[in-house]
């Protein structure tokens, strides 16, 4: 976990832990609608399968309690050859999620397809501009100092 990461987790926690379980759960809920909001507006649709391969997974000591996505796909992209459907890849990451995120609370943004990766390279929209919107989102359903 990188330092940036573990100081967010110990804020986040000792929040947490302050509030009612439950209510603390259906915060982070509202962050990952929102989040799905944010890339319903701005993902490029060309066949679907960009969107349907961004997800929200909210996990629990490894146990994956909710998750967000689009469903949107009607055709495959293809990618070196390969058929690649965007949802088949947010369910295999989605299971592998519970492997690494399994120790604690976490919200997880996913995109899984390797169009991701060139949109991201493009426009740093996941690693920019998602991430960004999701910081914020979570500090401020936690009313933790931005």
């Amino acid at each position: 976990m990188s330092k940036f990461s573990a100081q967010n987790a110990s804020i986040v926690g000792s929040k947490m832990n302050g509030g009612g379980y439950f209510a603390n759960i259906q915060k982070l809920r509202l962050v990952a609608d929102e989040i799905m909001q944010i890339g319903r507006e701005s993902i490029p649709y060309d066949t679907g399968n960009l969107m349907d391969s961004t997800g929200i997974g909210i996990y629990i000591d490894g146990v994956l309690i909710d998750f967000r996505y689009e469903n949107q796909a009607n055709v495959p992209q293809t990618f070196h050859g390969q058929v690649v459907w965007g949802k088949d890849k947010l369910d295999k990451a989605l299971t592998l999620g519970a492997s690494i995120y399994n120790t604690g609370v976490w919200i997880v943004l996913f995109s899984t397809v390797p169009y991701a990766i060139y949109q991201d390279r493009l426009s740093g929209f996941f690693t920019d501009v998602m991430k960004s919107n999701m910081k914020y989102l979570v500090l401020s359903q936690f009313k933790t100092k931005l």
